[in-house]
């Protein structure tokens, strides 16, 4: 038998099973799919989702080699990476990826940080 407990947003008590009460449900579910959309929307715009397959196929080929240091790695240290970053105009397109290990990924995004401080 599931109880009802107070609203994570407000504190009244919910349905039995729900986290959230219904007025306060309903606008967490309004506020998600808006983002999702918007999410989606962008995700076209500045690509093919490229990223997320190089990451599957490194998780399921279970390593990689970096392409700043050359060292093959396993998969758990290795990160995709935006050769021209997203917020420089680069796309998520396969041409515009590159798998770096953890340290190599960290050097090259300070780099990428500063030229955004920079342009700022």
């Amino acid at each position: 038998m599931k109880l009802q407990r107070p609203c994570l947003d407000c504190g009244r008590l919910t349905q039995p099973g729900h986290s959230r009460c219904e007025p306060c449900g309903t606008q967490v579910r309004r506020y998600w799919d808006r983002h999702s959309n918007a999410r989606r929307r962008q995700r076209l715009q500045t690509g093919d989702g490229a990223a997320a397959r190089l990451r599957r196929k490194i998780t399921r080929d279970g390593s990689a080699i970096c392409l700043a240091c050359h060292r093959h790695l396993p998969a758990s240290l290795i990160q995709v990476d935006h050769v021209l970053p997203l917020f420089l105009g680069g796309l998520d397109v396969d041409e515009n990826l590159a798998p770096l290990c953890t340290p190599c990924h960290k050097t090259k995004t300070a780099k990428d940080a500063e030229k955004r401080r920079r342009k700022a």
